[in-house]
């Protein structure tokens, strides 16, 4: 018996939105030197043939030979340890103590890496094989271990991976100032890294008891029924947070078990897109909400609204000196929506009916059409308000230089009537009183300028 953990977590900012970003060889040996991680680039095994990924194939990180697998495997023995004295409801504590010593003894890792998508997201991926099949109560209980370890006890490392990619990769093309979502700085939990938990991929060996595995993998994906799917590759039985593959051999070819290989990289690719999709409605959401609730309270609270954007986006926003988005920045935003909902569409990665079907069957679970469709009316909504900002601001902005010409004009008045009262009445003879050469001075420029300020008010109100 196999299985394989599989799962994703946000990198907190944007680089791109394929390949483009990894390309530079220099860029990837000073990644590789900084980490002491072994690199492939481009990925030639992923995606499975027949498959097209928008998204690029990504830069993937051999995890190995690396200090992050040992604490991996170190973490797993220990929260067995942990548990093995606890009431479970997938097997007893006596069989969970025998299971914890055969499994321990006889596993073998055969594959540990990170894919790095330039858009945001990583995704991470530990086979086992090896799984003594007698122990089928335990399997499930192997793989929290390993995913109680992820939080526990390697979280850190990982995140520190995900904040060399954005050093070393740098910021092409303005992706990360208007794209941050989270600051790995400010993580302080394995919970807010990986949000979603990560998926178990139960595979079914010659001689082992399918029935009982889907029985226990069923219990413990308690909320969902499984899907079965009956694809080319093999029989997956679907649920959200495990599902069970029965691999199916080839009439064709004498018998031969054919390679799951497929549906699992196929499984990786609706992880990678529903993290994707989920990470981008979350930050149009976000600033949304913001923007909405900072432009009803009001112009006065305008700058704690950009301070506030500025954090969800990035410092380097470009704003303009009225602190707002500026159009380049705005159109931006809304390019990465569209860009979003587009490199997200199962529909045209695949043309193969059997693709098809998992990727329907997922999309039950998942429904990143729906949010497809937030994303869209996100970002709509958000450049709503914010082009009504900068509407505001330009209204305030012409109410002041409208009031500072009065003002001019009115100065312009009283210095020219002057210049004719003192060329008239050089002496004084026609106007001798001071307080009457005052009003007349004052008075005819205040009524012209109210004269105007009225029709220019009338002319606006219609």
């Amino acid at each position: 018996m196999k299985i394989s953990i599989i799962g994703y977590f946000d990198m907190g900012s944007s680089i791109g939105i394929d390949d483009s970003p990894f390309i530079d060889e220099d860029k990837r040996r000073r990644f590789e030197e900084l980490t002491g991680l072994s690199i492939k680039f481009p990925v030639t095994d992923f995606p499975p043939e027949g498959v097209n990924l928008p998204i690029g194939t990504g830069l993937k990180i051999d995890l190995m030979n690396s200090r992050i697998l040992s604490l991996w495997q170190e973490g797993a023995r220990s929260k067995a340890d942990e548990m093995k004295g606890a009431i479970n409801i997938l097997s007893d504590a006596k069989e969970m103590e025998e299971a914890i010593k055969k499994i321990f003894h006889q596993f073998k890792i055969t594959k540990c890496f990170m894919n790095v998508y330039s858009i945001g997201i990583i995704f991470l991926r530990l086979d086992i094989e090896g799984l003594p099949s007698e122990h089928n109560n335990s399997i499930i209980n192997f793989y929290r271990w390993f995913e109680r370890a992820v939080y526990d006890c390697i979280y850190e490392q990982l995140k520190v991976i995900a904040q060399n990619v954005l050093v070393c990769f740098g910021d092409t093309g303005g992706f990360k100032a208007i794209s941050t979502r989270i600051k790995l700085d400010e993580i302080v939990g394995a919970s807010e890294l990986f949000k979603d938990g990560l998926f178990c991929i139960v595979i079914c060996e010659e001689g082992d008891d399918k029935d009982k595995i889907i029985k226990i993998s069923q219990k413990y994906e308690g909320q969902y029924s499984f899907q079965s799917l009956n694809l080319d590759d093999g029989i997956l039985h679907l649920g959200w947070a495990v599902c069970v593959l029965e691999p199916r051999r080839d009439d064709y070819d004498y018998g031969r078990t054919i390679d799951p290989e497929r549906i699992i990289d196929l499984l990786h690719i609706t992880q990678v897109f529903f993290g994707i999709c989920k990470t981008f409605e979350n930050l149009f959401a976000k600033s949304i909400s913001e923007s909405v609730r900072k432009s009803i309270e009001g112009s006065n609270s305008r700058a704690g609204l950009m301070q506030k954007l500025r954090k969800i986006f990035g410092k380097k926003v470009q704003t303009n000196s009225r602190d707002k988005f500026d159009v380049t920045t705005l159109n931006k935003l809304r390019t990465i929506a569209g860009d979003v909902v587009e490199l997200t569409n199962f529909s045209s990665i695949s043309n193969n009916i059997s693709d098809i079907c998992l990727f329907n069957a997922f999309e039950k679970y998942a429904n990143i059409n729906a949010k497809h469709s937030r994303i869209r009316a996100s970002s709509d909504i958000f450049l709503t308000v914010q082009n009504e900002i900068v509407r505001l601001e330009n209204e305030i902005q012409e109410k002041r230089l409208t009031n500072a010409l009065f003002v001019l004009t009115s100065l312009t008045f009283v210095s020219v009537l002057a210049d004719i009262i003192n060329t008239v009445d050089y002496v004084h003879q026609i106007i001798p009183d001071p307080r009457l050469r005052f009003i007349i001075l004052v008075l005819p420029p205040l009524l012209i300028i109210l004269i105007i300020w009225k029709f220019v008010i009338s002319a606006k109100k219609h």
